[in-house]
């Protein structure tokens, strides 16, 4: 279904892996990713650097962003969190989703 409308979607962790919340940050390893860093602190506008945040580049940042978290919070048990990003948008039109500060 994904694939024939176009879709894109955004898995928090793989199928053998399980998605992570930390009790320090109050949200998942991807909810941090995506809002913490991501948006409020405009991590995501990183591919280009062009001080907007498109939609796309916002969930590439989540996929990459998560693993790191993991390692950082140093979490010992079961595999590490990698999310999964199955993007089928087939158009180059990009959605902004916020303005970096210049």
């Amino acid at each position: 279904l994904a694939y024939d409308k176009g879709m894109r979607i955004l898995a928090a962790s793989q199928a053998l892996s399980s998605a992570l919340e930390a009790d320090e940050l109050s949200a998942s390893l991807l909810t941090r990713a995506l809002i913490t860093d991501g948006l409020q602190a405009h991590a995501a506008d990183y591919q280009p650097r062009d001080q907007k945040i498109t939609l796309s580049e916002w969930l590439k940042f989540g996929e990459e962003r998560v693993p790191k978290l993991y390692e950082e919070a140093k979490y010992a048990e079961g595999r590490i969190q990698r999310p999964v990003l199955f993007d089928f948008v087939r158009t180059s039109r990009e959605t902004k989703l916020a303005d970096a500060p210049k």
